[in-house]
């Protein structure tokens, strides 16, 4: 009875964390329509007013486009010219960093939420590829190809990637490297893409990602 109560548990628990994985997908969907309404121009003229109020976000530096979150004790340093943006229309995207030439379009986004215990412990034991599969191939079927994964350390803290890519709606593909870097109670999701035809540019820009979110720091002065 106990091992019945016991796997009851592990089931429930594994079943909430699939609907958090899925649940990114569809940030990311909003996030390529916020795209689309940022490239007609509608929505700056919509936030021209907006202010966090936020003193311990710094974003400015002279000499690097380091990006440092006091209160999250994180820092990632974004490719020099990048653009950085807060994305004020979702409390999981922590911050965000874009750049264009024509109508080729990369982008940089941390996500973060928090997990239980039990949860670490799910990704703890998950793969990347298996984690790919219960999301993106899930969501997208033959329109999401992994192409590598695997896991490494990331500055100290233990991160599990996959090379990827996915056809929207839109008929666009996404060519996209991510990240989950865990962190004892909370798990970032660092997620780079390329969007456009113009394969020198994409992959100049994900090399540019690479680099970028093995720049990844979980300490408040990075």
């Amino acid at each position: 009875m106990k091992k019945n109560w016991l796997y009851g548990l592990l089931i429930a628990f594994a079943l909430v964390l699939l609907w958090r994985i899925p649940s990114l997908v569809m940030k990311n969907k909003l996030e390529n329509a916020i795209e689309r309404l940022e490239e007609s121009g509608k929505l700056d003229s919509a936030l021209t007013s907006f202010d966090t109020g936020d003193s311990n976000i710094h974003e400015e530096f002279p000499h690097s486009n380091r990006y440092h979150d006091d209160n999250r004790m994180f820092s990632i340093e974004f490719p020099i010219g990048w653009e950085i943006k807060e994305a004020i229309y979702s409390e999981d995207i922590v911050i965000k960093a874009r750049t264009k030439r024509g109508s080729n379009i990369a982008n940089i986004m941390v996500y973060l939420w928090p997990l239980s215990q039990e949860e670490q412990e799910y990704f703890d034991n998950e793969s990347a590829s298996s984690l790919f599969e219960k999301s993106y191939t899930e969501e997208y079927g033959n329109r999401a190809n992994l192409y590598d994964s695997g896991s490494e350390f990331v500055n100290g803290n233990h991160s599990k990637w996959m090379d990827f890519d996915f056809i929207e709606s839109d008929g666009l593909k996404r060519r996209c490297l991510g990240y989950y870097i865990l962190d004892n109670d909370q798990i970032f999701w660092i997620l780079g893409m390329t969007i456009g035809e113009d394969a020198k540019w994409n992959s100049s820009s994900m090399e540019q990602i690479r680099k970028s979110i093995q720049s990844f720091k979980i300490d408040a002065n990075g």
